[in-house]
């Protein structure tokens, strides 16, 4: 079972490490790495879970025992309407009802998230934080199940120089 507070212990790890050492990230790409390789840390997220996919077929065309697996986390999985969520991770249950190979869905519908994450940086546009983060809410509301994070780091650029106050 994956427990919220696990989660939010990554999380606090993750952010402090950003703080400790604000240039281990370029890009909103590096922060997804960053805090996915946290969040596999927990068990439960390290494991791979069943689909309802079969491992191919036979010569005699029978279904394989087997099926393929996949991690119940991921990222820019899909939100709905268009969108992507930077990290999910899925609820483990219907992972095993997952038939649609290219997609992760079941038949038509994408499988539910329980917990999702949007993370941004100080690149984005200040003028578009606002609608950027009200975008965010409003995506981690439709599709989590349990919870969504929204994280944004903000680096201070400004140098210091010699004659500046700054």
């Amino acid at each position: 079972m994956i427990k919220e507070k696990d989660i939010e212990d990554k999380i606090i790890d993750f952010c402090y490490d950003i703080i400790q050492n604000p240039l281990i990230y370029f890009s909103e790409a590096d922060l997804q790495q960053l805090l996915t390789e946290k969040l596999r840390t927990i068990p439960a997220l390290k494991d791979l879970y069943n689909t309802n996919i079969a491992a191919g077929y036979g010569a005699d065309g029978k279904r394989s025992k087997k099926n393929y697996l996949t991690s119940a986390m991921h990222r820019e999985y899909a939100g709905g309407d268009n969108t992507r969520i930077d990290i999910v991770i899925l609820n483990r249950k219907d992972i095993s009802r997952i038939n649609r190979i290219k997609s992760l869905k079941i038949n038509s519908e994408y499988v539910d998230i329980d917990f999702g994450f949007e993370l941004g940086t100080e690149k984005t546009d200040i003028n578009k934080t606002i609608q950027h983060l009200e975008k965010d809410i409003e995506k981690l509301i439709q599709c989590c199940r349990e919870k969504g994070y929204i994280i944004h780091f903000y680096r201070d650029s400004a140098i210091s120089g010699k004659h500046t106050k700054t």
